[in-house]
């Protein structure tokens, strides 16, 4: 009798265990995405000043490491190509009519936000670029 409830002792622990190394840290994973928010958005509109036309959609994650947001958004021109825009990646200035120049990016979310810590990219075709900026 001694055995079998040494045996259903060590088999309890090694669940135990099995569970307690799938969430380190009393959560792991899951209680540190439980801590983020995310809000996904979607943007229409002309920025005829910059770049056009636009249909955009993101996401804005706030949590522990981003406590202001992290934002994330794919933009695609609804005019054809992109104005005032160069292919490439890493941009950080936005370049308008009149030779205007932009370094500041004011979020697609309605939240009104705007940050200097962001970069962009547009693709070879003028037709798309990918921004993320953090606020």
């Amino acid at each position: 009798m001694k055995r079998i409830a040494l045996l259903a002792m060590v088999v309890c622990l090694g669940a135990f265990a099995s569970a307690a190394s799938a969430a380190p840290g009393g959560g792991g994973a899951a209680a540190h995405r439980a801590s983020a928010t995310v809000t996904e958005w979607t943007f229409e509109g002309n920025v005829s000043t910059f770049y056009g036309g636009v249909k955009c959609h993101g996401k804005t994650v706030v949590s522990k490491k981003y406590p202001k947001g992290k934002e994330t958004e794919i933009c695609e021109t609804t005019e054809g190509t992109l104005k005032n825009m160069t292919a490439g990646k890493g941009q950080k200035t936005f370049h308008g009519e009149g030779g205007i120049e932009y370094n500041e990016w004011e979020s697609d979310s309605g939240d009104e936000s705007r940050t200097t810590n962001y970069s962009y990219s547009v693709n070879k075709k003028l037709t798309k670029f990918k921004l993320v900026a953090i606020y």
